[in-house]
């Protein structure tokens, strides 16, 4: 989440983030669909998850205006990508590397720039730094 988020906020707009925040709650709610074999996503995700969580919820995570920087968003990723290292199969981590891109990638594409998001492109010079930073620090 943080890392979409941190790619909407490099263009923020009212409505732009708004719908780019859409487009990342999709992603997120069909994670467990679009990787029905990684154990991460599964556990992460899947309905099963979703209901444990309705049940017993997580601790309440803070976000800082500074989480949502992409080199700080990018340094917890990394954080989470180095603890999943030890756990999780090489293919299960490649694929949540790719998982973690994707979201970020559709976030950026959800709207153009401006207050309503209709500036074009879509994808901003700023949002396309962040990608390609991102894209690297979780080498793909």
């Amino acid at each position: 989440m943080i890392t979409g988020m941190a790619v909407a906020m490099v263009d923020a707009g009212i409505i732009s983030t708004a719908v780019e925040a859409a487009g990342l709650g999709k992603e997120v709610a069909e994670a467990a669909i679009n990787y029905p074999n990684n154990d991460i996503i599964q556990t992460l995700f899947s309905q099963e998850a979703v209901e444990k969580a309705q049940v017993n919820p997580p601790a309440k995570m803070e976000i800082k205006a500074a989480d949502l920087q992409p080199d700080t968003a990018i340094n917890k990723i990394n954080d989470a990508v180095a603890v999943l290292r030890g756990k999780a199969t090489p293919e299960d981590l490649q694929e949540y590397k790719e998982f973690i891109y994707n979201c970020a990638e559709t976030v950026a594409a959800g709207a153009g720039s401006g207050l309503f998001g209709t500036d074009s492109p879509k994808v901003s010079e700023r949002e396309t730094v962040a990608l390609t930073k991102l894209k690297a620090a979780i080498e793909l």
